[in-house]
């Protein structure tokens, strides 16, 4: 007789635990929209583009960007309510404070850095993200930056 008060009771549990909603939730439309502004660009006269160029240019360099936010390590100490010794009544965690980055910023550090040696153009532009890990013991670190490639030209 108890096993089968034990079986019922489980089976009650389990069935009680299952969603038994009959009606699924509606789901919002949901629009989005990427890209890149280059117009602050153009209006200083600074042509990107990813395609190529065939007008006449003077070659400047191969560009290769790589932009990564800083990371700053952040040591917190907590009281730990359920030690029995009294020596372990501090916890303490580690985490990181991540810079806030995008890839405008790195378009932005890139457009200097093309203007400085003297482009005026940067043809076959391409940007990606570029994960960079770190494995510390106390707080391993995965950080999200971006890499621009392409090369820098000067049109006559």
């Amino acid at each position: 007789m108890k096993k089968l008060v034990l079986f019922f009771s489980i089976i009650i549990f389990l069935v009680s635990a299952c969603e038994t909603t009959s009606v699924l939730p509606k789901i919002p439309r949901k629009e989005l929209l990427t890209g890149i502004d280059f117009s602050k660009y153009t209006k200083n006269g600074f042509l990107i583009t990813p395609e190529k160029y065939s007008g006449n240019y003077e070659s400047i360099g191969l560009i290769t960007f790589v932009f990564m936010p800083a990371a700053i390590p952040k040591t917190n100490t907590i009281e730990n309510n359920y030690s029995w010794k009294e020596t372990d009544n501090l916890v303490t965690s580690y985490s990181w404070d991540i810079e806030k980055v995008n890839v405008q910023d790195a378009i932005d550090a890139m457009y200097k850095r093309c203007t400085e040696m003297g482009a005026n153009a940067l043809v076959n532009f391409n940007a990606s993200e570029e994960i960079a890990e770190y494995m510390f013991a106390k707080a391993p670190l995965k950080i999200k930056g971006y890499r621009i490639t392409g090369f820098a030209i000067k049109i006559k």
